[in-house]
This record gives C-alpha cells, structure tokens and sequence, in this order.
C-alpha cells in the first residue's frame, strides 16, 4: 500500500474512533501520529512535530489565561453582573451569555472559554430554574461563532494565517476575521433566540454540581450566625474581674461567645480576667445580647446584621469551611471551642457542631463526625482540604470561585488579558510570544499552600497553666501573632 493510501486508513480510523467516542480524544490522536510511525509514512522527528508547532504552544498557553479568568474570580463577577443584568428574563440572559461567550473566545479560543464559562453557566442555570442544557448549548454555539472575530479566537484561523504567509501573501491581520465573524455571531444569537425554544433539547440531570454562588448565606443561616454584636466593658462595669476565657451562657440561650478582645493590645485572649475596655464579641440573638450587656453593664458598640455578615464571611482574602472529623483521624480527642486557633493557627473556629446540634461557646473534645466551621486564608483552607485527616465538606477553591468575585490576583489576570491582546494586535512580537508571555505572568496560583507545608496539630489548645497545650506542646495557637490577627478580623465584623 501506497504512503497516501497508508495515511487514509489512518484518518478514517481516526476519526471512526473519535465518533465512537470510547477512547480519550488524546490517546487517539497521539495513537495516529504513532501509527503515521509505525507504518513508515513519517520518520520520528516528523511524527512528533506537531507537539512543537507554534499553534499548538499558543493554545496551550491560552488555557493557562483561561484557568487565571476563572481561577481569580473574573468569570464569577461576569456570571454575576448577567444575573443582576438579566434579572428573572430568561431569553436575556440567554443572549448576554451568547455574547459574553463569543467575546471570551474570541480572545483566548473556545476550548479555554467553555471551560472557564461552563462553571459559570451551570450555576446560573440552576439559580434561575431551568435545565443548564438550554443555557450550555447556545453557549457552545455562540463560542463557536465567536471563534471568527479574532485571529487568535480558533486554531483554524492561525493555521490559514500561518499557510498564507508561506504562501508569500502575508498573514491576516488580528481583527481582519471579523468583517465575516460579526454577522455570523449576531446571526447565531437571533436564531437561538427565536428558535432555541424549540430545537435546544431539555434535559435534566441528576448530578448537578452545587451552586456556591450564595454559600456565605447558607453558612450564615445554618450556624445561626445572624447578627454579630461588639460589647465594651466600662468603668464600674460588674463584669471586671471576671475570666476572660469561659463565660456560662445558659440564661442567653441563642448567643454565644465568638472572642474577647484585650482593649490594651487589641488582639482576641482568653487569659486573664476583663478590665475596663475589653470588648467582648457575641453572635446571635440581639435581644439576649442587650439582656446580658444590661446584666452586665457592658455598653453595646456595634451590631451586625447577618446580611452585612454574609457579606464580609466570604472575602478576596477570607474566606470560611466546614471540615469534618473523619474516622481514625489524628485530631480526635483534640479540644475545640470557638474563638481558638485552628491547623496550627491558620484558622480560627466559629462554631463546632455535634450530629446536627451547636455545642455553643464552651470547649468540647473532637469525636468523629464532628463539624467544625472555621474562617482563614483561602490558602490556608486549601491546605486544610489536602489533609488526609479532615473532610472539608466543600471545596474552598469551588467555593472561592463561584462566591467570590474579582479575587485575590483578578485584576492581573485582567491586566495580563488586555496587554495579551495589544501584543497581538499591534504585532510587536508573534503570536505565540504574545501568548506564551501572558501565560507566563499568570497570577492564578498566587499564594498556593504546598502540602508539605501543613501543620501537624489541628487546635492549639491552652492549658490553664500557661503557655502548653494539652498535649505539652509549646502554644503556637490562640495565642500566635497569625491567629491574633485572623481572629480580631472575626472580631471587627
């Protein structure tokens, strides 16, 4: 058999098992180019090529700004501002996420702007309470056009622009695709619009993933975290010379004691007995919270309300979990209450749950399915996740990502965006340079915990000795500059 005849077996098969969809798309493609090898059409260097063609690197290097989009919290606020655009007007929402679709491809291809856009779709979809199928579609659809409006906006285009430049005619300019791309993109919008109803199928599906977009309003509500009130202690007060560290709340059923605050150094301690400015922080009912402060003659400063918690419990930089104690787990045993430090002083817990019931202010020893909710670094929550000995019941990067809008390192992946695209426009340098350096200044993993660096000790427990914990250790909990400082952030709200 001829070297051509050879090379259409190999496509036909190819593309038999691709359609048969039973292997991954990359084993088969590799498998073809190993094929081409093994049959003689193509030497080794020549089968292995592909992998260092300058398309192949520049859409490589447009995933990595596509994961920085989504990882940052770009492509939330965009899902965001179409909620709050679209309202409850579903065929709205529909064309502004079309449009927003082709835009995203059109500046880093449409395999990155689906994957950076699904997340967000699906969440939408369900917020609104239809099936994501009539929303992924069109999206599809309208990536798909939107790959004409710019050079860089789909691999077919690089190639013909690569092809015509070998061919002596020079390539195509960055937005020279879109004298054809703008009415197909506006064409695909009308059609879906008013015919999408009747051609999109609707299908539903039983493992959606869970929309996190308003997880600080679900922890809020579960924990019972609806208001936080800040209490000074004042000259005279009948609460001077009391301990810091455990107050019985059992005749204020519905508070409990998140911190006290030193009014000396302004850091949260449970070590020694109130004086004249500490401020005590509690959370719940406001009505028990006057109660005490009337009790106790403290003077209330400042109450929240839980929707101005919910707004600051998830944050660019703090954010907050539910881990749970699993079985056969190195923390059992160990002593929690809310307020102390928690994984080594990175975190500090609010509230700790027994099959359902809040254990209140008090200390508890952790048992196995015990729930504790904690708030720290988003980086440090990540690192809790990786912990064999912790369950985290939700994702803190999935949670940061649809919750949290224009996180930590945003607006440099926003930057990075816009200079990716002067770069390309004006060719001061090739495409895949553009690229490659755009991937290169990512600023998604800023702030990564690598495992090896975790803490071996869950709480930091201070005995009423002093400085050790219950276990001998040295402290390095409530009392660490870290956790003074996590904590006291809890304490502002």
């Amino acid at each position: 058999m001829t070297d051509a005849g050879i090379t259409l077996v190999v496509l036909a098969a190819t593309v038999v098992m691709f359609v048969w969809n039973r292997f991954p798309v990359e084993l088969v493609a590799i498998g073809s180019a190993l094929a081409l090898y093994a049959t003689g059409v193509l030497d080794l260097t020549q089968s292995l090529a592909g992998f260092g063609d300058a398309a192949v690197i520049l859409i490589a290097a447009l995933f990595v700004v596509s994961e920085a989009l989504d990882a940052t919290g770009v492509t939330a606020y965009a899902g965001q501002r179409l909620v709050a655009a679209a309202g409850t007007r579903p065929r709205l929402l529909m064309a502004l996420t079309m449009l927003l679709s082709a835009v995203l491809t059109a500046l880093i291809g449409l395999n990155g702007a689906v994957a950076a856009l699904l997340p967000m779709a699906v969440a939408v979809a369900v917020r609104m309470g239809f099936p994501p199928s009539r929303l992924l579609m069109p999206l599809a659809f309208a990536g798909s056009a939107g790959g004409l409006l710019l050079l860089i906006g789909s691999p077919v285009n690089i190639v013909i622009s690569e092809a015509a430049q070998d061919a002596g005619v020079g390539p195509f300019a960055l937005f020279e695709f879109a004298l054809v791309g703008l009415p197909v993109v506006a064409g695909t919008v009308l059609l879906v619009l008013f015919f999408g109803p009747r051609l999109v199928p609707e299908r539903h599906s039983e493992h959606l993933p869970p929309d996190l977009s308003r997880h600080a309003g679900t922890l809020v509500r579960h924990y019972g975290l609806d208001d936080v009130a800040h209490l000074r202690v004042r000259d005279g007060s009948r609460a001077v010379g009391r301990g810091r560290g455990r107050w019985d709340l059992s005749a204020y059923p519905g508070v409990k004691l998140i911190t006290t605050t030193d009014g000396a150094t302004g850091r949260p301690t449970s070590e020694g007995n109130l004086v004249a400015g500490d401020r005590l922080t509690l959370v719940g009912d406001i009505a028990m919270t006057e109660r005490f402060a009337h009790d106790h003659d403290l003077v209330v400063e400042n109450v929240r309300s839980s929707a101005q918690v919910e707004q600051s419990l998830l944050g660019r930089d703090l954010g907050a979990a539910e881990v749970v104690i699993p079985p056969r787990s190195r923390f059992v045993g160990e002593i929690a209450a809310p307020g102390q430090a928690f994984l080594g002083g990175d975190l500090v817990v609010l509230s700790v749950e027994r099959q359902g019931i809040d254990q209140g202010a008090g200390e508890i020893r952790l048992a196995v399915g015990d729930v504790l909710l904690v708030e720290g670094r988003w980086a440090a929550l990540e690192a809790g996740e990786r912990d064999h000995n912790l369950l985290v019941v939700d994702s803190p990067a999935s949670v940061r990502r649809q919750a949290v809008a224009l996180g930590p390192g945003s607006l440099a992946a926003s930057v990075v965006l816009v200079v990716m695209v002067v770069l390309l426009a004006t060719r001061v340098v090739p495409p895949v340079v553009a690229t490659l350096l755009a991937a290169g200044a990512d600023p998604g993993d800023a702030g990564a915990v690598h495992p090896a660096g975790l803490p071996q000790r869950l709480v930091e427990h201070r005995s009423p000795g002093g400085g050790h914990d219950a276990h001998g250790h040295g402290d390095a909990g409530v009392g660490s500059r870290g956790a003074r400082r996590r904590a006291d952030r809890w304490a502002r709200r």
